[in-house]
């Protein structure tokens, strides 16, 4: 994904805080089928300060998981805060 350098972090806190904050985003996964894409709830454990471990909850009755193969690497947006932009 292009991440221009003005907008790249490295601050983990900052990214615990926006994750948690939002407790939303969209999981995109690979799989046989193409694409797999599941608005969810989330959140980050802080105690464990790794980033690739958020917690989450897919329904049972969405394909979705079963996309989820070891190896598979998959990517979860988080929005940030949101505002009009006059043209002007």
């Amino acid at each position: 994904m292009y991440n221009p350098s003005h907008y790249q972090t490295t601050d983990d806190e900052l990214i615990f805080n926006i994750v948690n904050e939002r407790g939303f985003g969209a999981l995109i996964t690979p799989g046989s089928e193409g694409l797999s894409i599941t608005h969810l709830p989330v959140a980050v454990d802080e105690s464990s300060k790794r980033l690739t471990e958020v917690w989450g909850h897919v329904a049972r009755t969405n394909p979705h998981w079963r996309s989820w193969k070891p190896g598979v690497r998959s990517i979860l947006i988080i929005e940030g805060g949101d505002a009009y932009v006059s043209p002007a």
